[in-house]
Order: C-alpha cells, then structure tokens, then sequence
C-alpha cells in the first residue's frame, strides 16, 4: 500500500517541492491541542486570571451521586426560568466558547474547566459547552470526567445552569452551560 507522500511525489515538481519548503520554513507545530474555540465575532484573547478568585462553593451542600456514560447531566440553581432552562436543553442559546476535555486527566480536568469559566465570565459570556466524553478510563465504573464536570459546575456560583447537549451537538457526552451574566464592575470584583 503506497503511503500519501508517495502519491504527492509523482505530483509535485523539485521546484515545487523547495518552494513549499521555503514558505513553510519558520514554522513550528502548535505547543497544545488544549485551545478553547470562540464562536463568536468577539476577538479571542485568552487572559490568565488567577482562578482561585472565582466564587466556588467550597462546601458542596451535598455529596452527588455518580453519573452513568449514558446519563443526561442537568442541574439549574433557584430563580431560573422553566423558559430559560428548557431553551437550553433544547439547544436554543449558541454556545460563545467551546472547551475539549478529551483526553486529559482528572486534575488537569478540573485546572482547565475553572480556567476556562474566569476566563468566559470575565468575557461575560453566557452560554458556553464543555466535551468530556463518556469514556470510563481504565478500572472505573463510573466516567470520571463527566463526574467531575458534574461536581465542579455545581461548585461554581456563577454557572446558573446546565444540561447535556443536543444528541446532534454532543448529546450526553457535551453539556451546555449557561454563565450569569451581571455588570462587568461586578464581576471583576470576583476576579
């Protein structure tokens, strides 16, 4: 079986070739696949706020059960409109930054989560998503990450609500969070 750079060898010219490597001389591969996607017309500037100043919930009022790979995540704190909630489980708020778990450890998880929520509030963002898949990993019944995810969206005060995304944006392997959104004097005060 001829590999891909065997046909492209009958394609192109020597000259082609010293040319394309010329153009492609400075260039260096990304450092880190773990970059957040913007889906929005703001400018992506990726500021570093130091986490510890978002408002956690250090003392969960409860221990959450553990959630199953094909369990639908979902939780909306007090004073959250049923029209709000169910437009987001529906998929009607067009999430502003997307965030990719695969692949990461625990900790690391939960490290790039709270970054990623200082750093969408601190945009005032309001809906966001979160992939974390529904593998297991090794030796666990449970998916770790989506358990984690679970635990730590409920910690943050400012995350109003969230549900697992649409089956065509994620389904229970995604979850869609929606972010307060009050003034930015406010917020800063946070950070």
């Amino acid at each position: 079986m001829k590999k891909k750079s065997d046909k492209l060898d009958n394609v192109l010219s020597d000259e082609d070739r010293a040319l394309f490597r010329e153009a492609v001389a400075g260039v260096r591969p990304l450092t880190s696949s773990r970059q957040w996607i913007a889906h929005s017309s703001k400018p992506v500037l990726r500021v570093r706020a130091p986490v510890a100043e978002l408002d956690w919930d250090v003392y969960p009022q409860q221990t959450l059960p553990p959630v199953g790979g094909e369990d639908v995540l979902s939780f909306r704190r007090p004073g959250i409109q049923n029209r709000v909630f169910s437009q987001l489980k529906r998929g009607k708020f067009h999430p502003e930054a997307v965030l990719d778990l695969h692949g990461l450890y625990a900790a690391q998880a939960q490290k790039e989560t709270r970054q990623f929520l200082s750093d969408c509030l601190k945009r005032a963002y309001g809906c966001v998503s979160i992939i974390h898949g529904k593998n297991t990993g090794r030796g666990t019944k449970y998916p770790v990450l989506k358990n984690q995810l679970n635990q730590t969206l409920q910690a943050c005060n400012h995350v109003l609500a969230f549900h697992s995304a649409p089956v065509n944006r994620g389904g229970v392997g995604a979850v869609y969070v929606l972010l307060s959104k009050g003034s930015l004097k406010d917020r800063e005060e946070h950070f």
